[in-house]
């Protein structure tokens, strides 16, 4: 999607709260929520693969493009060794650099999510997906309900 797409995109949706982000990696949706969110899954597979106790990143969604890059605490956090290894992988504070980092690192990719998305029954995240087979199946806890049980439940509450 080119950034006079995802800019239209964002117009279209008209409000940062309201804005979903897909991270998938090798073509599966690893999570898919609001721009936080899914900075803080990031977090998670940076700090485990890098190996390091903690990865505080900032994310910010400006000019149509998602980016996520170091935040300053992280410094603050982590001893230089570990910073070293951060920096070694371009993960900095570079809001483009960083980003372009991270996916190459993580082999993922974001896109903007604009479909209807009903928080899971169980755990009310916003990490579901419709398999298709008539069961929508949330990333999170794992848990199944039918599409028709999902559709049903969330259009009562609007």
């Amino acid at each position: 999607m080119t950034i006079a797409n995802n800019q239209q995109l964002l117009d279209e949706i008209n409000s940062y709260n309201q804005i979903r982000i897909e991270m998938t990696q090798n073509g599966e949706r690893v999570t898919l929520g609001h721009p936080a969110d899914v900075r803080e899954k990031i977090e998670e597979m940076v700090a485990e693969k890098v190996g390091v106790g903690f990865v505080s990143l900032q994310e910010d969604v400006e000019d149509g493009e998602y980016f996520v890059y170091v935040h300053t605490d992280t410094y603050d956090e982590l001893d230089q060794e570990d910073v070293d290894k951060l920096e070694a992988l371009d993960i900095d504070e570079s809001e483009e650099g960083c980003t372009e980092a991270i996916k190459k690192f993580l082999e993922v990719e974001f896109r903007f999510v604009t479909e209807t998305i009903i928080p899971c029954r169980k755990c009310n995240k916003e990490n579901t997906k419709d398999m298709g087979n008539g069961m929508l199946f949330c990333y999170d806890c794992k848990s199944e309900e039918t599409v028709e049980e999902a559709k049903k439940r969330f259009f009562e509450k609007q």
